[in-house]
């Protein structure tokens, strides 16, 4: 068929996007709090292990590939086509 297929795998994928709502995070035990066991952390970007790590992922890629001119394809939502017209 002459069909062409190429692969990507991603890494480092979860870090350096930016989260769109509030999370908050525990210090680690032994991090020094001044005596304040009520600090806690607000994550500015995403981390692993998070809940919101893949869906802020999945959202900014999906955006991406959109806008490169790719569709989802209706079976699988982690695939993308891209249509090519081609003279002969």
């Amino acid at each position: 068929m002459g069909w062409k297929i190429h692969q990507m795998d991603v890494k480092k994928t979860l870090l350096n996007d930016m989260i769109e709502e509030d999370v908050y995070i525990e210090y680690l035990e032994g991090f020094d709090t001044f005596n304040k066991e009520s600090h806690v952390c607000r994550l500015k970007r995403v981390m692993y292990g998070l809940k919101q790590a893949t869906r802020v992922w999945y959202t900014k890629s999906n955006i991406y590939f959109t806008w490169l001119g790719f569709t989802e394809s209706e079976v699988d939502a982690n695939l993308y086509q891209l249509w090519l017209k081609v003279d002969c």
